[in-house]
């Protein structure tokens, strides 16, 4: 979960100054919101009124279009830079691996793999498939004869950072699983969680400090 903690900060900060600081004041649209309210039964002002409201929120919106634009693009960079911590997990000791290699040419792997089954050709998408298994823990290197392209394969481990496609090489890490207790939780829906802690926990500060003041 630090992962999806430390995603959820950068994006409630980044949000945070974004409309702050690029997003236009609320105050004129406040300002007709109360003159409906004091001139409510007087057709011709609330005519006026109106207007000018429509006119006040026309112009916020069109303040709020760069940071929001700019938000979007906060949440998908994270977002993609997030996948590879959240969306797969590392093998573990033990486990079989599937790997695959375009080219199919021979595989070779360091003394932490062992060959689990012979190779199997693909003649659809021109590629070989090995099944190995894991017997320690640790980065472990592959590579294709002769002195072809090399590729890692990450065994163990809680939260690394998992290089799927690396080359010609194709890693079939397993989907991880995010639990919360005994329910299991979908990692946009976590990370939507974690923003709201930060907004939270954002809120009681400054609560507490203007508590403070007084």
């Amino acid at each position: 979960m630090i992962p999806i903690l430390a995603a959820g900060l950068v994006l409630t900060l980044g949000w945070t100054w974004l409309f702050r600081h690029r997003s236009g004041e609320a105050g004129p649209a406040q300002a007709h919101l109360l003159e409906l309210l004091l001139y409510g039964e007087c057709p011709g002002v609330l005519a006026r009124v109106l207007l000018d409201l429509t006119r006040s929120c026309a112009r916020l919106a069109r303040s709020w279009l760069a940071p929001s634009l700019l938000s979007l693009g906060l949440l998908a960079l994270v977002v993609f830079c997030l996948q590879p911590f959240v969306c797969w997990r590392p093998f573990q000791v033990g486990e079989t691996i599937l790997l695959s290699l375009r080219d199919g040419k021979q595989l070779q792997h360091d003394p932490g793999l062992s060959l689990d089954s012979a190779p199997v050709w693909d003649s659809r998408s021109s590629a070989r498939y090995w099944r190995l298994r894991a017997q320690s823990p640790g980065l472990h290197r592959v590579w294709a004869e002769p002195a072809g392209p090399r590729a890692a394969v990450r065994v163990g481990g809680s939260f690394p950072y998992l290089q799927r496609r690396q080359g010609p090489f194709q890693v079939f890490y397993p989907v991880r699983s995010l639990w919360l207790g005994d329910r299991l939780v979908s990692w946009p829906a976590a990370l939507l969680g974690s923003c709201l802690l930060w907004l939270a926990a954002s809120g009681m500060l400054q609560v507490v400090d203007q508590f403070q003041r007084r």
